[in-house]
């Protein structure tokens, strides 16, 4: 299993996004991952027109399952991506909020890109098959560490199958522990002499 990231990893990142060379924009990508657990893909797809300020929401068409997808958004968020909007993203005629810093200016296409930059500012290590998706796993671990319910969880993660959140969501070794079995009051009829003898 994947690890998601840490508490402290994603401080790290949070403070990284606001650093390098699109500080604005790259905050924002990591802030609406880390808030909503949507895939980088959706989240570059997201056009000006896809965000309803007055209602603080996100309608978005996932590309893997075509669902369309009613999102909260908090208000830091929603200023995270004002910010970038009006004071870093270039004028042009994109319908996609997150574009290159090309001439002229192109929609992004790469979040992996993205999370390797924010990573190198956090100085979190490389781990293979540990990118930008991970933000996704980490939200989806966070919500159930505070035992949100599953279904909630998959709602969220705009899953049709409830078995598809099963890969998100990483273990708590110290709880499993509560798990394992006491064997003391069950009978044993082997003696300790005979299994040494085996």
């Amino acid at each position: 299993m994947i690890k998601p990231f840490t508490e402290d990893e994603m401080k790290k990142l949070f403070i990284a996004s606001k650093t390098g060379k699109n500080p604005k924009r790259n905050h924002a990508i990591f802030m609406i991952a880390a808030t909503t657990g949507l895939r980088g893909v959706d989240i570059l797809k997201i056009k000006i027109d896809d965000i309803h300020w007055d209602k603080k929401e996100l309608f978005i068409i996932q590309g893997k399952n075509l669902d369309q997808l009613e999102i909260p958004l908090n208000t830091q968020v929603m200023n995270t991506i004002a910010d970038y909007i009006l004071n870093e993203r270039p004028v042009c005629k994109c319908k996609e909020i997150f574009l290159e810093k090309t001439v002229p200016p192109k929609p992004l296409t790469r979040p992996d890109s993205v999370f390797r930059a924010i990573a190198r500012n956090a100085s979190i290590e490389h781990v293979k098959q540990r990118g930008f998706h991970s933000i996704r796993r980490t939200f989806a671990s966070t919500l159930s560490a505070k035992q949100i319910p599953l279904t909630n969880i998959s709602q969220l993660l705009g899953h049709k199958n409830i078995n598809h959140d099963r890969p998100y969501l990483s273990y708590d070794a110290e709880k499993m522990k509560f798990c394992a079995l006491d064997f003391s009051e069950i009978p044993c009829f082997i003696s300790f002499e005979e299994v040494r003898n085996a």
